[in-house]
């Protein structure tokens, strides 16, 4: 085995072990979970905030400014409740435990560590902590209480219920021990942290752990470092997206959404670099930016085998899906592609970022690009016009990157096609 050989299975061994962390796994489920909530409520905070003087005077003439706006209210200040259920679910099921019980479990956990507010002797929970700040300890609390939970499980410190009993009504007994221990380890927490500078656990965890990884995740260079690693990895054979994604979700969804619950509400919005900043920029058509490759294979290509693939593969690249590209050409190991399959994010990324430094466009206002949302559309729905064109002057020069490189692959495989022809 040659020491290349060596290495590829070291690589995929590492990140076959992302992949397989439940915890890992449980906190990118969970947040794709939460893909419905955070489209609805992107949505509704473009349409209640589109900067157009005629039509913001219409919704408030008619009163239906806050109500078009409440949707997002109940998504961007709302997001770490949901996220703590979810989270907290998904790796009960892992876990092999009910995940509704853990889910409800983790959920009272979150918010026995929230603090209230009393404002004229009325008590009540505020948006402080319920939305983006509050979102890395929701995937904290969701992660410690299902692992009590489920240790108190295993070690069988819970209600036996006898048998005939219907599995809903044993599943609700069955949890009840478990969660009362971890309902009491939480309020110890909140306790303990009363005594503290921060006061409170929430605190804690945005100024010590939150802010500190943004900082990291959302510089430029840090930026750097992620594309950089997801397209190597997808040279290797590995989804790199995934696995690189895994680890930064938490990180840019929470940029995304300190940015959108700011445009909502008429603030200057606080990051330049995002989930929704990355894929608009630095995912045209798929890994590697490649729809620019993908439209030269089905247009340009002289070999039979790459055009019909670019045209079978051309629809869902336009989705960001090139999957049939990578596997199909294949991208994998091939010494042709690798440069410009790493290089056209990263200069896609670094334009898009030196171009909103210089105000040029302005910040992405951090709407969720779902997957099969079609580029050029989720370009605009960051906000503006402004980064359609951006986008579209970043596939111009993926064209011009990719060319050289596709017609030299175009070459080879017209080669071997002429080659297998001429021994048949």
């Amino acid at each position: 085995m040659t020491n290349r050989q060596e290495f590829i299975q070291k690589l995929q061994a590492m990140a076959g072990k992302l992949q397989q962390n439940k915890e890992l796994n449980a906190i990118s489920s969970g947040l794709v979970s939460l893909l419905p909530v955070l489209i609805i409520g992107a949505f509704s905070t473009l349409f209640s905030s589109m900067p157009i003087e005629g039509y913001q005077k219409f919704l408030a003439s008619h009163g239906l400014k806050q109500l078009i706006a409440l949707p997002a209210e109940m998504t961007t200040n709302m997001i770490a409740v949901y996220a703590a259920f979810l989270i907290a679910y998904k790796l009960g099921e892992l876990l092999e435990q009910d995940g509704l019980t853990v889910g409800i479990i983790s959920l009272m956990s979150f918010l026995v560590l929230t603090p209230f507010a009393v404002l004229d002797k009325v008590k009540a929970l505020p948006y402080t902590y319920l939305g983006a700040a509050g979102l890395f300890a929701a995937i904290i609390v969701g992660l410690v209480s299902t692992r009590i939970y489920t240790f108190v499980v295993q070690h069988n410190w819970r209600l036996q219920m006898p048998a005939g009993i219907p599995q809903t009504v044993a599943n609700t007994f069955n949890g009840l021990i478990p969660g009362f221990i971890v309902i009491i380890v939480f309020t110890c927490i909140n306790g303990l942290f009363r005594l503290t500078p921060f006061e409170n656990v929430h605190s804690f965890v945005y100024t010590s752990l939150q802010v500190p990884l943004q900082n990291i995740g959302g510089s430029f260079g840090g930026l750097l470092v992620v594309v950089l690693m997801a397209n190597l990895l997808w040279l290797f054979g590995i989804h790199g997206t995934m696995v690189v994604g895994t680890i930064v979700k938490p990180i840019y969804y929470a940029m995304d959404l300190e940015n959108l619950t700011a445009f909502q509400h008429g603030d200057p919005l606080p990051h330049v670099i995002g989930w929704a900043f990355w894929v608009v920029f630095g995912i045209i058509g798929g890994a590697g930016s490649t729809f620019a490759l993908n439209v030269l294979m089905a247009f340009k290509s002289k070999s039979q085998q790459l055009r019909m693939l670019g045209k079978i593969a051309l629809p869902t690249s336009l989705v960001r899906i090139n999957e049939p590209l990578i596997f199909g050409i294949p991208v994998v190991l091939n010494p042709i592609l690798a440069i410009p399959f790493v290089l056209v994010p990263v200069l896609g990324v670094t334009i898009a970022y030196l171009a909103t430094v210089a105000g040029l466009v302005p910040r992405v206002i951090g709407i969720f690009p779902a997957l099969g949302i079609p580029i050029v559309i989720n370009a605009f729905m960051q906000g503006s016009w402004k980064f359609v064109v951006l986008q579209l002057l970043i596939i111009a020069l993926s064209f011009v990157i990719y060319y050289p490189f596709f017609k030299k692959l175009d070459e080879q495989k017209l080669k071997m096609e002429q080659d297998d022809r001429e021994n048949s």
